[in-house]
């Protein structure tokens, strides 16, 4: 029979070995969470270079298209009607994909560098294209806060710098 006192040092050993996994299990969940974190972040960078290159490949695809983003962006009222048609539903797609990368941003579910570039990419835009301006303005309704906001905020600024 086992003393009280071989006992309690396998009871103290049990313990120590419980610890010692249970660590090891935290530090285990830790990797597999940092993991899927990194595959997320680059799951959405590939979401949104998806996001961002379908436009650019109707443009590519029709020149007719790109002409009359051109003109559309310093002078919108250049467009027929039918144009402008055109114009704002691009700008839609691309009004969309800012949307989509700027909840993944606050979400912390997109790398801030895709971030950085792309919101830098759009206040020169809304600050050097007018008929950016007007198409957010025909289409802000589609879109709630916080984006609205953060959008209406770029666009006044724009504007104040252009009047």
């Amino acid at each position: 029979m086992l003393s009280p006192q071989t006992l309690q040092m396998a009871a103290s050993l049990a313990e120590i070995f419980a610890a010692v996994g249970v660590m090891i299990s935290i530090i285990y969940l830790a990797i597999q969470v940092r993991h899927t974190n990194r595959q997320s972040r680059l799951q959405t960078h590939n979401d949104t270079l998806i996001h961002m290159h379908a436009p650019i490949q109707q443009i590519l695809a029709q020149p007719e298209l790109a002409e009359i983003i051109r003109v559309g962006g310093i002078s919108p009222d250049q467009l027929s009607e039918a144009e402008w048609f055109k114009f704002g539903y691009y700008y839609l797609m691309q009004f969309n994909m800012y949307e989509f990368l700027y909840a993944a941003h606050f979400k912390e579910a997109a790398a801030p560098q895709i971030w950085i570039g792309t919101d830098a990419s759009w206040k020169n835009v809304f600050r050097n294209e007018p008929g950016v301006r007007k198409a957010w303005c025909e289409w802000r309704h589609a879109y709630s806060d916080p984006f609205l906001g953060y959008v209406d905020s770029i666009v006044s600024d724009a504007e104040r710098t252009q009047g």
